[in-house]
């Protein structure tokens, strides 16, 4: 699994940091800009590399996955970005990152690890969010603590209106949502509290789903020419569940398996909101900004062979494709096979083969796809 940390260093005449929120919004403003090459970047990445070479670089011998340091191989520093990330594995991750912490700081960097809420200036000083304890029964006497589910899903819903109206997004209270509209479509974030395990705990997650007209469109006329105009309408793209965004690591008041937020005592509220503004800035709000165009769809819904979407695959996988044809994907033909196999195992039924089916040979006769093992 990846861990990916940000490295960056401050602009000359401006002041460090002082919070995390500073942190994170200097870093999506430097993302805005390319500066060029950063040679301290590439200064990191021989010393790191000096103390945990990566695979590509040791020769024929395995090295046992547990002891890869960079997930992703080869660290080289090199970018044009004001910002380098790099990609920790999280077997030797208590060992990895203090040592690149050290050496960043030691060339004047500063860090960010969001997954453990974080940033490392290039002063020596740490920035963190404090956690909650981990504890976790509810004793009869304090249950007037623990924050009822609704109220805290209303609570929830109040303290990110003002976070997303700066990103376009209007609230909507009755169902404690907020949509952005765009050319190409629509988002909408939601604060779910679906399940209520009171006086035990509160628990809430984030759900966004979208549609981005272009993809719904052409999927609904292609497969699903049986729908009525009015369900093309509201038929939406794509849907990322907070487990499949959140990268945060389980435990404190991350759950196991969907990663909810769980909150045993009104005391929690304010850091667990702030985890959450800063998981929404840096991970849900910039993918969502990046699917408003096409290209950038394509991006976030095919990622490189190996890495994982923030998207939870929709209409079996229609949406890749679909994205993919428009796009210009050069791996069309891989990914429609891919996809084809996997509706052909999944158990959905014939209907969703069926419709695999059409669209696969719609990209492929308009576009000259013919993806190798499809009969």
């Amino acid at each position: 699994m990846s861990y990916v940390i940000q490295v960056w260093e401050n602009p000359p005449m401006r002041a460090l940091p002082s919070t995390i929120d500073e942190a994170i919004s200097l870093l999506a403003e430097l993302g805005q800009t390319q500066p060029g090459q950063n040679q301290k970047f590439v200064l990191l990445a021989r010393r790191l590399m000096n103390r945990y070479p990566s695979l590509e670089t040791d020769g024929d011998e395995e090295i046992p996955q547990s002891e890869w340091a960079w997930s992703e191989g080869l660290v080289d520093g090199k970018t044009n970005n004001a910002a380098y990330g790099i990609a920790l594995n999280t077997g030797l991750l208590s060992e990895v990152q203090p040592f690149v912490v050290k050496e960043a700081n030691a060339l004047g960097l500063c860090v960010m690890d969001e997954q453990a809420g974080a940033v490392y200036l290039a002063d020596g000083k740490a920035l963190t969010i404090l956690r909650p304890a981990t504890s976790r029964s509810a004793p009869a006497e304090n249950y007037e603590d623990v924050p009822k589910t609704r109220v805290l899903g209303e609570l929830v819903f109040e303290r990110l209106v003002p976070l997303l109206s700066q990103y376009g997004y209007r609230a909507k209270k009755s169902n404690r949502s907020f949509k952005c509209t765009f050319p190409n479509g629509w988002h909408e974030i939601f604060v779910r509290t679906d399940i209520d395990r009171w006086p035990l705990r509160a628990e809430f997650d984030i759900v966004s789903r979208s549609r981005i007209h272009p993809v719904s469109d052409l999927i609904a006329a292609v497969a699903m020419p049986e729908l009525r105009p009015e369900d093309v309408k509201d038929l939406y793209t794509m849907i990322a569940r907070q487990y499949t965004w959140m990268d945060e690591e389980s435990g404190g008041f991350i759950s196991r398996g969907n990663k909810e937020y769980l909150v045993h005592s009104h005391s929690e509220v304010d850091v667990v909101m702030q985890h959450l503004v800063m998981k929404l800035q840096t991970r849900l709000l910039p993918n969502l900004e990046k699917c408003k165009t096409i290209k950038g769809l394509d991006e976030m819904l095919n990622p490189e062979f190996g890495s994982s979407s923030p998207f939870g695959q929709k209409q079996g996988g229609l949406e890749r494709i679909i994205t993919a044809y428009l796009a210009g994907n050069p791996d069309l033909n891989k990914l429609s096979e891919a996809i084809y196999l996997a509706v052909q195992k999944s158990g959905d039924g014939e209907r969703a083969i069926q419709r695999a089916r059409r669209c696969i040979d719609y990209v492929r006769d308009t576009s000259n796809a013919k993806p190798q093992g499809i009969q």
